[in-house]
């Protein structure tokens, strides 16, 4: 009796062993394109710039010096729309040159990155998945590198700027973070005008009080030779004005001053010249 029972409990436990891998197997199966599309694109959304940067520059104060940080991918712009099971992000390589890549709503690496379209052009076997860390508060996505074995080489992170953008510059992420970090505000000018003046900056590159200028662009591109010394920023008498005046900028003191930019006739590089205007922030009573 003793061994029959034995039998019938040996019995048991091998039907529940037998049962185990299936109901894992099942729970395995992997997520449906269509249940990815649904957590992942309103994820991905919106307007995002590289987080590295964004700390850099708040911290020197100056595109220029930071601008060794823009190499690769540094800002994605995402829609709403999917392509059969991918989806196309547009971004911004090098701050210089814009391109577009495919997110494929297929399982990645990692719990929450999706396999990309992105080439190594150093080693073509090598590949790229983008992905999302943190929760609601304080969410950033995250392009990963991994080797042919799925070995993670390293990551970048991104910090969303804006739902939206207002036009098709793939640039405009950075500068929009650098307009923020750095010039929006209200100043008092100080010094260049008869009288003194209120002049205000937005965020997204509207301007009055200086003259008739009415939008601005600080310079964040110093691939081009011309721009390789110093801050810019150059001012405009409306969208559509192709050619602005520039200046050199430095930031200090809460102030924000600004020099003439001389072009050097032998080497054809911007130098800075004399001071024109100091526009101080904050609202004088």
């Amino acid at each position: 009796m003793k061994s029959l029972c034995i039998s019938i409990l040996v019995c048991l436990m091998f039907a529940a062993c037998t049962r185990d891998p299936k109901t894992s197997s099942e729970a395995a199966v992997p997520p449906s394109p269509d249940s990815l599309k649904n957590v992942f694109i309103p994820i991905f959304n919106g307007v995002w710039a590289m987080s590295d940067y964004i700390k850099d520059v708040e911290q020197t104060k100056s595109p220029f010096k930071s601008h060794d940080k823009l190499q690769g991918v540094v800002a994605l712009i995402a829609g709403t729309e999917a392509e059969g099971d991918s989806m196309l992000i547009d971004a911004s390589w090098n701050n210089h040159e814009g391109f577009s890549f495919y997110v494929h709503f297929a399982t990645g690496h990692q719990p929450h990155s999706l396999p990309t379209s992105i080439p190594d052009f150093d080693v073509p076997a090598n590949s790229y998945e983008l992905g999302y860390e943190g929760g609601p508060d304080n969410r950033e996505l995250a392009l990963y590198h991994y080797d042919p074995n799925g070995k993670l080489l390293d990551k970048r992170m991104f910090t969303k700027i804006r739902n939206y953008q207002p036009n098709d510059d793939l640039a405009w992420g950075l500068q929009y973070v650098v307009n923020e970090k750095l010039i929006s505000g209200t100043y008092q000018l100080t010094q260049g005008a008869k009288a003194q003046a209120q002049v205000s900056f937005t965020a997204e590159g509207a301007t009055s009080g200086l003259g008739n200028f009415t939008t601005y662009r600080v310079t964040t591109d110093f691939i081009d030779a011309f721009q390789n010394s110093f801050d810019y920023i150059c001012f405009f008498e409306g969208e559509d004005q192709l050619k602005g005046t520039c200046f050199v900028f430095e930031l200090k003191d809460q102030s924000l001053y600004l020099y003439e930019s001389v072009p050097d006739p032998e080497t054809e590089i911007e130098k800075k010249g004399k001071l024109v205007y100091v526009l101080k922030k904050g609202v004088v009573n």
